[in-house]
């Protein structure tokens, strides 16, 4: 018995459910039903976000890339954006994938950092959070401070951008 072996019944979308379901084994199947199996699956497109060279793709894995972006920002904002990390999307849900990213990341970053995690309780959904804080900061009124028009951004180039958020530089 493959015991990485499941079986994804996908939303019909005909009753009003927009997400599916994975089937329980013993449960009898249902010929309406449309189903995903997934076995190896299951392992390898989570690794693939830590480990992309297993693939042929010639770059880090995710973990790198926070390190990277935090690097790449002032070194002033270093610590402050290691202790911030917000571990949200599909991909959040992947068994230890937060542990994973933790320890994977622990290596990457200058030891005099706290890194800390803010992910998703089991009443939240972690799909939604960046379109729920994206709605949030509109309707806040605080979109406006923080964006550039691309008429603005064309007229001007990177000195708008330069202008506007001086204070990130």
């Amino acid at each position: 018995e493959n015991k990485f072996r499941l079986e994804y019944v996908l939303p019909s979308h005909m009753d009003g459910k927009t997400y599916g379901h994975i089937r329980d084994p013993k449960a009898k199947k249902n010929d309406e039903e449309q189903v995903l199996t997934l076995s190896n699956e299951r392992v390898t497109v989570p690794e693939l976000l830590f480990t992309p060279k297993l693939i042929g793709i010639n770059q880090g894995g995710l973990a790198q890339a926070i390190a990277e972006s935090i690097k790449a920002c002032h070194p002033d904002l270093h610590g402050l954006l290691y202790q911030n990390i917000i571990v949200i999307g599909g991909s959040a849900k992947f068994p230890n994938f937060q542990q994973r990213l933790e320890k994977e990341l622990r290596c990457l970053a200058p030891t005099n950092y706290k890194i800390n995690y803010h992910a998703y309780t089991k009443d939240q959904d972690p799909i939604n959070f960046a379109w729920k804080g994206g709605s949030r900061m509109v309707s806040s009124g605080a979109y406006d401070h923080y964006s550039l028009s691309k008429a603005t951004y064309q007229e001007y180039g990177s000195d708008a951008c330069k202008r506007k958020f001086y204070w990130y530089s």
